[in-house]
């Protein structure tokens, strides 16, 4: 899901479309026909997340692994937040990130997890424990300046409580 979904979308059924309008005694065009469930589509046989934990000393949204305290356009910055389990919120109206740049004293975003310059990879660390893999690919383009990047979650309690949580990285500069 992002910016590029519609695009997809509109790929996918065109080509449906014309499959349809010229239909061929060969309907999945040498594929194998798509396979039949064998159990209840209404069955969700994910696991439950019981609980979120983070390791002694560490907090949710903690700084694991900080960004490099300078970058140039073109590279990538990679930092780690100790999180809890996406799926305690899915965000659909939300980002699980934030990249900022400092503008007269006031932080402006300027990229979001649906950026294709940004990518958010969750990890399992232990039974409960996760951290999560922040990475930014900064445009040849960017404005030279101080940035910092935001983790947004929801960690879950051993009882289901749940608990919204921001980490805020360290500042870094970009030239």
């Amino acid at each position: 899901w992002g910016p590029d979904t519609l695009g997809a979308y509109r790929t996918e059924f065109s080509r449906l479309a014309r499959k349809l309008a010229a239909p061929s005694s060969d309907p999945w065009g040498g594929a194998a026909a798509p396979a039949v469930p064998t159990s209840s589509p209404g069955i969700d046989k994910t696991p439950p997340i019981v609980f979120d934990t983070t390791p002694p000393g560490a907090s949710f949204g903690s700084v694991k692994t900080a960004p490099r305290t300078a970058y140039a356009r073109g590279q990538q910055v990679s930092l780690q937040f100790w999180s809890a389990h996406p799926n305690n919120n899915l965000r659909t109206n939300g980002t699980y990130l934030r990249v900022q740049r400092q503008v007269n004293g006031a932080w402006v975003d300027v990229a979001w997890d649906s950026d294709q310059s940004t990518a958010f990879t969750w990890t399992r660390s232990s039974v409960a424990d996760s951290y999560v893999t922040i990475t930014w690919d900064i445009p040849a383009a960017a404005a030279p300046g101080t940035y910092r990047v935001l983790h947004h979650g929801t960690s879950k309690s051993l009882f289901g409580a749940l608990t919204e949580f921001t980490g805020t990285s360290p500042a870094f500069t970009v030239s």
